[in-house]
């Protein structure tokens, strides 16, 4: 198998996953060729194989046909600030039994907490829900759809009656 093979099929092992170069160094050596795949993968040069810069370091990643090529990554605090992760959790997250966070050890990671083995009902306490912080991440996210819905030339009043949603 050839190198390109071997790491298209390393980065396939997690599509989900965004390798960095010394990952891939680790893996392969740090070697010409190692080196030549990846000036040829942040080229675009390699189908399906894609490189994101992320501050000063570049991720590679497997994208199956039909994905997007340009990706942004959404920094944690972002999540954070806007409600993303809030509302992930109110609509999605606990009603299953879940709780997505983020944990910060030093080294920030996304996790999800897994409840649904357990008699134990996941919701925003009553404090939290009626704060006015709380409100205001629900209306921003919910303004956020809509506008891109609008964008995307769907005709709705509400982020919840686009079909998406039902």
């Amino acid at each position: 198998m050839i190198l390109e093979e071997q790491i298209e099929n390393y980065l396939k092992a997690e599509p989900t996953r965004k390798y960095t170069t010394r990952d891939i160094a680790v893996r392969f050596g740090r070697t010409r060729a190692v080196t030549g795949v990846l000036k040829k993968i942040r080229a675009g040069l390699i189908p399906q194989l894609h490189c994101v810069v992320n501050g000063s370091r570049y991720e590679y990643l497997y994208m199956p046909e039909g994905c997007a090529v340009e990706t942004k990554v959404v920094t944690f605090r972002e999540l954070l600030e806007y409600g993303y992760l809030q509302e992930a959790n109110r609509q999605f997250f606990n009603p299953l039994g879940m709780s997505l966070a983020i944990v910060d050890n030093g080294n920030p990671s996304l996790i999800v907490y897994d409840f649904r083995h357990t008699e134990q009902i996941v919701a925003f306490s009553p404090e939290v829900v009626s704060s006015p912080k709380f409100k205001k991440r629900i209306e921003y996210v919910e303004q956020k759809c809509i506008q891109r819905l609008k964008r995307k030339k769907a005709d709705v009043t509400s982020p919840r009656n686009h079909s998406i949603y039902k």
